[in-house]
């Protein structure tokens, strides 16, 4: 009966660590990534990059204000809700 249940506990734990391991590795490939954002309104175009500055982007921001583009590693818009004011600047997005 013991054999049972720890048979049963080491199946349950193997279900479980192969549905958590795979979340996290993506997660941790999805902040990596170079994203690409065109402003579309360049009078918002430093609250864009600010926004992306503090939370989106895990390293180096480059920005090329005359042409109203932003590049960067990190999270990309698509996968979260960003402030109607950033979302409404912004005409494409690219990685």
């Amino acid at each position: 009966m013991i054999k049972k249940i720890i048979s049963i506990i080491c199946l349950f734990a193997i279900v479980i660590g192969c549905t958590v391991f795979p979340k996290v590795s993506s997660a941790t490939a999805e902040t990596d990534q170079t994203n690409t954002l065109l402003i579309k309104d360049t009078q918002n175009f430093e609250r864009v990059a600010t926004y992306v500055k503090e939370h989106l982007s895990n390293g180096p921001v480059q920005e090329v204000k005359e042409i109203g583009l932003i590049s960067y590693k990190g999270i990309s818009i698509n996968n979260i809700d960003v402030p109607n004011i950033i979302s409404n600047a912004i005409e494409e997005q690219g990685s």
